[in-house]
C-alpha cells in the first residue's frame, strides 16, 4: 500500500482536526436530530474502543452522517461518490474523515484507504447495497462483497447497524425534509473467530460466509416492514417438493 493510495481519508492523514470537527458538529447536531426527528440510539455499547467495520442497510442520502453521529467516536465512511458531490452534505463527509468510492469499478484506493482507517484503529462504516435501497427492505438489493472482502484481510469485528426511518425525511417529491422518527440500532458485534470459514476454502466460498452473516446480522435488527419477505420455492425444490 503505498502513502498516496491510501490518503483519501482524513482521519488518517490528521485524525485531531476530524476529532475536533466531529465534536463541533455533533454538538450542534443534538438539537436538530433530536427535535426534527426524534433521533435515538440503541445498543451504542456495541461499538467496540478499537477498529470496527460498520454494516448497515441504507435507506437515504443522510445515512453517512446520521450513522456516523450515532458512533461514540469519529469513524470513515466509505460511500459513492455522488454523496460526496451534494452541497454541504460532501463537505461534511469529508471533514469528519469519509472518503468516496468509484462504484462499478475495482477502486484500489478506495480499499486501500479502507484497510488503512482499520489498521489506525478507526470504525470504518460500509453500506453493502451500495446505493440506497428504493424499496426500503434490507434483502432485496443484491448485497455486495465489499465489507467482506475488507473484513477478511483485517479480522476486524464487523458490527450490525440498522437505520430505521430516514427514508421519511425526504419522502419522493418533497422539496423540504419532513419530521418522522429516526432510529439507529447496534447490534453485537461478529468477531474473526465466528465469522471465518476454513482458510482452505476459495476465496469466493469465504467471502460468500461472511456476507450471509453479514445479512442475518443486520436483517435480526430490522423490524419486519423493512425486510424483504422470504424467497418463494422454486418448482422443484425440496421446499416444493413437501
Amino acid at each position: 500500500m503505498t502513502a498516496s493510495s491510501a490518503d483519501r481519508s482524513l482521519l488518517t492523514r490528521d485524525p485531531d482536526t476530524v476529532v475536533a470537527t466531529w465534536a463541533f458538529l455533533r454538538r450542534w447536531f443534538t438539537w436538530l436530530l433530536r427535535w426534527a426527528w426524534g433521533f435515538t440510539v440503541s445498543d451504542q455499547h456495541h461499538v467496540p474502543d478499537g477498529p470496527a467495520i460498520v454494516v448497515a442497510n441504507h435507506l437515504s442520502n443522510l445515512d453517512p452522517i446520521l450513522l456516523g453521529y450515532a458512533l461514540p467516536r469519529p469513524s470513515a465512511v466509505m460511500g459513492k461518490q455522488e454523496v460526496f458531490n451534494l452541497p454541504v452534505v460532501g463537505w461534511i463527509l469529508n471533514r469528519i474523515g469519509s472518503f468516496p468510492v468509484t462504484r462499478g469499478a475495482q477502486d484500489e484506493g478506495a480499499m486501500a484507504t479502507a484497510k488503512a482507517v482499520i489498521q489506525a484503529g478507526w470504525p470504518l462504516v460500509l453500506f453493502p447495497e451500495g446505493t440506497r435501497n428504493r424499496s426500503a427492505r434490507w434483502g432485496a438489493n443484491r448485497i455486495r462483497s465489499g465489507a467482506a472482502r475488507i473484513a477478511l484481510e483485517t479480522k476486524a469485528p464487523i458490527v450490525p447497524a440498522a437505520l430505521i426511518g430516514p427514508q421519511a425525511i425526504f419522502p419522493p417529491g418533497a422539496r423540504l425534509p419532513r419530521r418522522t422518527p429516526v432510529e439507529v440500532r447496534f447490534g453485537p458485534p461478529l468477531l474473526a473467530e465466528t465469522y471465518l470459514s476454513p482458510a482452505d476454502w476459495p476465496v469466493e466460498a469465504q467471502l460468500a460466509h461472511i456476507t450471509a452473516q453479514i445479512v442475518e446480522a443486520v436483517g435480526a435488527l430490522l423490524p419486519d416492514d423493512l425486510k424483504a419477505p422470504p424467497a418463494e420455492p422454486t418448482e422443484g425444490s425440496a421446499e416444493s417438493a413437501q
